[in-house]
């Protein structure tokens, strides 16, 4: 029997590595380290300063107000360039054109003629004698025509508008941002085809003007609701202060509660858990007998039809009851069994309450954090923004019809690509028939997208190596809280001191594991770019399933990193090893530990989970009794009660989020605890009376004294 232990005992070891032994110089964080992971960290300075190159050449070569400001067919930008300095809107010649299947205005650009005006047609409708709009009353106020056009009568206008140097036709129109779009809201009938001079514009509708030219992020009612809504935000910031403020102070209160009556919490949301779904049960057995016997059932007439006969078919109701019934027998047994492991994470959580109350200073840490993260998206947003801009503006040519030749030139229709004045000088003849080269839209180089490629992973590493870094920082000040035997004499500056440690040494360590998860979240984007474009050209039933697979797959596998990481940098800040021995002992350690590890990570999850959404629907319940008493009238109730609804989960996952950071990095410290220490007068337990009283342990020393 002995050899079989033995032999299972080695086998163990090889699996899942060697247990902790006793240290008599062991006691918690590590003073004496050096450097972990250097090659990583002079591989993130590099990315850092190559991504400062490209912002550097995207800030120095690039103009946004190519996309604030619209540029017209001569390549001005209204309202910016000296002669249309005063014109700030583009007013498109045939917005038809922007509204067909295969255009794309942002991307592509529009290749209807298009001008600078100072303010939009405020006119019913516009066009020629030999043009209508099918039916449409013909106001003819007058023409708009390119600046260079000045015949603007009979058959001279009539072959400016066959040149496409004045509009067919235009109509009453809002501006939306900087551009010109027809409105509806003054057409009888906006889903009536088009006409232009007695020839449809295929099944191009008004509204399909205004919905597919893409020249603004919104319609006329949008743009309204928006106004509405900033309005409200202004009027009632005073209580959504109020609620944020609140979100705080609850906040701390709950942290409070979970370190004093932290059993009563945790089992208390449990008890309401099983007894929730008990009601279910027989809230779906009613029903079930109900339906079953044909009884009265309640009027689902507010539920779409087919909602309906599915809520109708007794199949229904008992597969739900047999779904909760299920669910709650799991959970019971859990319950029953695993009472043990739930009353280890229930001291875990009271602990970490008196180590974050200890180090009160932790719970505003996050703030930095945050600023940076912050800091990071505006810089990317920025360069994206610059970058977006880089490129020489495309000239194409209008109004050939092959009529006349260019000198040299292979150009012969409409549509090709041209240069203002090499057209000029070699297509003399041309122009004088009322052929253009105009501007179609600003064209970036091959290599701008790859720029764009970097630009998104550096966002993405720079976000995690954020994350990662706070991650360090608490964990290696709540481990030499935990690591201290009197908590008295825990330092005062304790967590200057783990920021100072973190930032010299293990900035690698940080950067390498960060750098893993983000080639997997890029990986998935770039699977989210490739479904997107798969679906424009297939619909394969068996291409969906592997993609979906795919997606899945690397979701697992970035939860999983993620969840190493975070371990791996606990046992970096308390043994000062690099990540990949830092991983690897974090993990056996957890998998020698692994059904503790399960329960308390989800019985942390279930409880952080229940105070955030507690605290947020306190604080949004108060605002909304609130507004009830206030005289003033909103557009919105449910705008600033979102806003602080909002605002206040994310300040509570702040708030728990160093918590949890605070109970994995206690919990990993008790599992070594128990693995190097008997409780003996030579190696005493650094954990808690409570978690020893647990597991029948304590320390003879701390009796004797």
């Amino acid at each position: 029997m002995a050899r079989r232990v033995s032999v299972s005992s080695v086998n163990s070891e090889k699996r899942l590595g060697k247990p902790f032994e006793y240290d008599p110089n062991f006691k918690g964080p590590r003073d004496r380290r050096s450097c972990t992971d250097i090659l990583c960290l002079l591989l993130f300075i590099v990315f850092l300063v190559a991504w400062g190159a490209v912002g550097f050449f995207a800030y120095k070569f690039g103009d946004p107000s190519r996309i604030l400001q619209p540029t017209d067919f001569s390549g001005q930008k209204c309202g910016v360039d000296a002669e249309v300095v005063r014109k700030p809107y583009l007013l498109f010649f045939d917005p038809s054109l922007c509204a067909r299947p295969t255009a794309n205005v942002l991307v592509n650009g529009c290749s209807s003629p298009s001008v600078c005006v100072d303010k939009c047609p405020t006119e019913e409708f516009y066009a020629p004698n030999h043009y209508n709009l099918g039916g449409l009353a013909s106001l003819r106020p007058g023409p708009i025509c390119l600046p260079n056009i000045t015949a603007h009568s009979g058959s001279s206008l009539k072959a400016a508008v066959e040149a496409n140097q004045c509009a067919k036709w235009y109509m009453k129109s809002i501006a939306l941002g900087k551009y010109c779009i027809p409105d509806a809201t003054s057409v009888v009938d906006p889903n009536k085809p088009l006409h232009v001079a007695g020839q449809p514009l295929g099944s191009t509708t008004l509204k399909d003007v205004i919905k597919g030219s893409k020249l603004a992020s919104a319609t006329q009612w949008a743009q309204q609701t928006g106004e509405q809504i900033v309005s409200d935000t202004v009027a009632s910031y005073p209580f959504i202060l109020c609620g944020l403020v609140g979100a705080m102070v609850l906040s701390l209160v709950y942290i409070l509660l979970l370190r004093w009556i932290t059993g009563t919490i945790v089992w208390s949301s449990i008890l309401v858990v099983l007894a929730a779904l008990g009601a279910g049960i027989y809230v779906c057995y009613r029903y079930w007998d109900q339906v079953r016997k044909g009884a009265a059932v309640p009027d689902w007439s507010d539920v779409p039809a087919e909602l309906q006969t599915w809520l109708d078919d007794p199949t229904t109701w008992m597969t739900l009851m047999i779904v909760l019934g299920v669910v709650l027998a799991v959970l019971l047994l859990i319950v029953l069994f695993l009472r043990q492991r739930i009353s280890l994470a229930v001291t875990l959580i009271e602990q970490g309450g008196k180590a974050v109350s200890s180090t009160t200073s932790t719970l505003f840490f996050p703030v930095l954090p945050w600023a940076l993260q912050v800091a990071a998206v505006a810089y990317a947003g920025t360069v994206l923004l610059y970058l977006a801009t880089l490129g020489e503006a495309m000239y194409k040519t209008h109004g050939l019809d092959g009529t006349c030749t260019c000198t040299g030139l292979p150009l012969q229709t409409s549509g090709q690509q041209c240069f203002p004045n090499e057209f000029r000088q070699l297509c003399s003849n041309c122009v004088a028939k009322g052929a253009s080269c105009l501007f179609f839209r600003y064209n970036p180089p091959d290599y701008i997208k790859w720029l764009h490629v970097y630009n998104v992973f550096g966002v993405i590493w720079a976000l995690f190596f954020i994350s990662g870094m706070a991650q360090m920082i608490l964990a290696a000040t709540f481990a030499t809280w935990y690591w201290t035997f009197n908590k008295k004499d825990v330092p005062f500056f304790v967590l200057t001191r783990s920021f100072f440690m973190s930032i010299t040494y293990h900035t690698g360590t940080v950067a390498f594991g960060s750098l893993v998860i983000s080639i997997v979240r890029f990986l998935r984007l770039i699977l989210d770019a490739i479904e997107k474009q798969a679906k424009q050209y297939s619909d394969n039933s068996l291409g969906k399933c592997l993609m979906c697979f795919c997606k899945c797959c690397f979701a697992c596998v970035e939860g999983f990193l993620r969840f190493v990481s975070r371990n791996a940098y606990i046992m970096c800040a308390v043994h000062g090893k690099n990540f990949c021995a830092s991983a690897k002992d974090a993990f056996n350690l957890l998998m020698r530990n692994v059904i503790r590890v399960v329960v308390i990570d989800k019985i942390m999850d279930f409880v952080f989970f229940m105070g955030k959404a507690l605290i947020t629907a306190l604080v949004c319940t108060a605002v909304y009794f609130s507004l009830l008493q206030w005289p003033q009238q909103l557009n919105y109730n449910a705008v600033p009660i979102t806003i602080a609804g909002v605002g206040t989960f994310f300040i509570a996952s702040v708030f728990f989020g160093v918590y949890s950071v605070a109970v994995d990095t206690l919990f990993l410290c008790f599992l070594e605890d128990c693995e190097r220490n008997d409780g003996s007068a030579e190696k005493p337990y650094f954990m808690s009376p409570s978690l020893m009283n647990i597991f029948g342990k304590k320390n003879r020393r701390r009796d004797a004294e």
